[in-house]
């Protein structure tokens, strides 16, 4: 492909093929963009015609890519991305305090962490709009390498080449009890033996981050544990361990504020190959962040890094 040809792909026919894979025709983008049919289907021939390839194709009466299409639309995506990502800098440049972040979080640290981050960053920052997704801290990873979102804060992310980590700190797991229950004076505890003695335990969903931590203590010890109760509603843990209905397990991200009311205490765990759980403020390695988005990104590293005071 020569130079001018491929010139012709970041032109104004990436907006039209965006909107036909949205909106799954000819016609309906057309009116969207307020733009003759005609228009945007002699775009997509012509592109067609560089590429050697069919783009769509239709299937149930609607537009969509085919697999040549599919690269095509990942490149458009990236595009009108980068475009989002270069306005929002030339803003910055420009002295025009406008932008907009969005960031992928685990939902404990709504509690503390994420104030601590978003505060002094909004008042410094006042027209800068956020986007804060609270979800399951396994699928953070994946929301940053798709380009979902700017910052992801996530407990163990998987290593990636397409994934950047600023920071990480380790927190440990431990079990949260009632003040009221005897085990809360140990400096530490093994989940070994809380099962040998037959204490009632609160497991979470596998969904949660803490779940994966105990299935390792598990499986390494060979113990078969059988919890009193299962729950994916980390607010349901958390009552029932205030309650005394039984020992949960988590770390202390999200229940700072029970901590130190004294209304929950939390006690380390140390069975043998236990490690802590590391907290990782991440962005793409591969896509480079808007002015703004690394100025949140620094927040969020300063934040993390005071875990570790």
């Amino acid at each position: 492909m020569r130079r001018s040809q491929a010139a012709k792909l970041h032109a104004r026919w990436i907006a039209y093929f965006d909107e036909v894979v949205r909106v799954g025709s000819i016609r309906g983008a057309a009116k969207v963009l307020n733009v003759a049919p005609s228009v945007i289907s002699r775009q997509i021939k012509d592109i067609e015609g560089i590429i050697g390839d069919q783009l769509l194709e239709r299937v149930a009466k609607r537009l969509v890519p085919t697999p040549a299409g599919e690269v095509v639309a990942d490149h458009v995506s990236q595009i009108l991305r980068g475009v989002a990502n270069m306005q929002g800098s030339l803003d910055a440049i420009r002295g025009l305090q406008r932008g907009h972040i969005s960031i992928a979080a685990f939902a404990s640290t709504a509690i503390e962490l994420m104030p601590r981050i978003l505060v002094p960053f909004v008042k410094k920052h006042p027209t800068i709009t956020l986007t804060c997704d609270f979800i399951e801290s396994t699928v953070v990873a994946s929301q940053v390498l798709a380009g979902e979102v700017d910052i992801g804060i996530a407990f163990n992310p998987p290593p990636s080449p397409g994934l950047r980590t600023l920071i990480s700190v380790p927190v440990p797991l431990g079990a949260v009890l009632s003040p009221t229950n005897e085990l809360a004076r140990r400096k530490s505890l093994r989940l070994y033996d809380l099962v040998d003695s037959g204490t009632p335990l609160i497991f979470p969903d596998k969904w949660l981050h803490a779940r994966a931590a105990i299935e390792e203590i598990l499986s390494q010890s060979r113990l078969e544990a059988y919890p009193l109760i299962r729950t994916s509603d980390q607010n349901l843990v958390l009552s029932l361990a205030q309650a005394g209905v039984g020992v949960a397990f988590q770390t202390p991200i999200g229940i700072e504020r029970e901590l130190r009311d004294g209304s929950l205490v939390f006690v380390p765990l140390s069975d043998p190959g236990l490690k802590p759980r590391q907290l990782s403020v991440i962005i793409s390695a591969v896509r480079r962040p808007s002015l703004i988005a690394t100025l949140l990104a620094e927040a969020a590293r300063v934040g993390a890094a005071e875990l570790l005071k």
